[in-house]
This record gives structure tokens, C-alpha cells and sequence, in this order.
């Protein structure tokens, strides 16, 4: 939905992007008005369809952690408890599930990369906000802390999100 009417578009996490950045050139046109931007997506949570381009990306591996094959569930909320290898849901099956949401991670990647570079883009140096649950960057761009996750592409959590803010200073 935007704007309250529904679209049609190729790809969510693209079009919020592009959205982003149509959004940041009208902000960009009246300095003297502050302006403050959320750009939500639906990735990583379920259905977790990655875009094409990273539909068969490599991500990283995870052997799962002694919580994950713990056979005794009855202190955990009924999600959890609900999890039953009897009847196909395999550890197996979730690890695909995970591999798909951390490939959707990578088009939000490309959006924070999309949004840094338009700030970037203004050659301008602003103040950012300053709070210990804030990530920012002297370009006046602030990333929610959420946002630098593992991506698994490699460098380790927040890779891409991290090189763009410092690629900012």
C-alpha cells in the first residue's frame, strides 16, 4: 500500500527503495524542513521469497545450537512447543527457511545501500543523531541498529550497512 491504494510491484523490497529515494530527492528540495524517514520491509519474516538475483546466493553455514535439538519444550511459548520433527518440521527444512530469509536480507542490503548513497550523493555533512541504540553517520543518515544484522555475505553481520555508514565519515 501506498498512499493508502494497493500496486502492484515486481519486487517489495526494490520498490520501497526506489520509493526511499524518490521520497529523499523531495526532502533533499526543502533544507529548511527536517524530515525523518522509516523504510520498513517484510524481509526477513515469513514467506521469505528472495529476489531473483539472490535466489541461489551462497549464505553462510549453521550447525544450530544445543536450544535448537532440545527435546524438553515445555518452558517455551507454544510456537516453539508446536515444533514437532515427527511431523516434518525438520531441522533440515528450517535451515532452508533460514537461508532464504538471510538471502532476502540481501535486498534490503541494496536498499540501505540505495538510501546511503542519495544521502551521500548531496556532498553534505550533518549532524546525526547521538543515542547508544543508533547507529549513525556523519552524512546525517541514521540506521536503525536493527538493520546492521548478518547479512550472510561473508564479513559478518552488517557488513554492507556498516562499509556505507563509514564510507559516509
Amino acid at each position: 500500500m501506498v498512499n493508502g491504494r494497493g500496486q502492484h510491484v515486481p519486487y517489495s523490497t526494490d520498490f520501497t527503495a526506489e520509493h526511499a529515494v524518490r521520497l529523499l530527492r523531495q526532502y533533499e528540495g526543502n533544507d529548511a524542513q527536517p524530515w525523518f524517514m522509516y523504510a520498513g520491509t517484510t524481509a526477513p519474516h515469513l514467506v521469505a521469497e528472495p529476489e531473483a538475483s539472490y535466489a541461489q546466493a551462497p549464505v553462510s553455514d549453521w550447525a544450530g545450537n544445543p536450544a535448537v535439538f532440545e527435546s524438553d519444550r515445555t518452558d517455551k511459548p507454544s510456537w516453539v512447543r508446536g515444533y514437532n520433527p515427527k511431523f516434518g518440521d525438520t531441522f533440515d527444512q528450517n535451515l532452508e527457511v533460514r537461508r532464504a530469509q538471510l538471502r532476502t536480507l540481501m535486498s534490503v542490503d541494496d536498499l540501505v545501500g540505495s538510501v546511503m548513497e542519495e544521502i551521500q550523493s548531496w556532498g553534505k555533512r550533518g549532524t546525526p543523531w547521538s543515542s547508544s541504540s543508533r547507529t549513525t553517520a556523519t552524512c546525517g543518515a541514521s540506521i536503525p541498529s536493527g538493520v546492521l544484522r548478518e547479512s550472510g555475505r561473508g564479513g559478518g553481520p552488517g557488513e554492507l550497512a556498516a562499509s556505507m555508514i563509514s564510507g559516509c565519515r
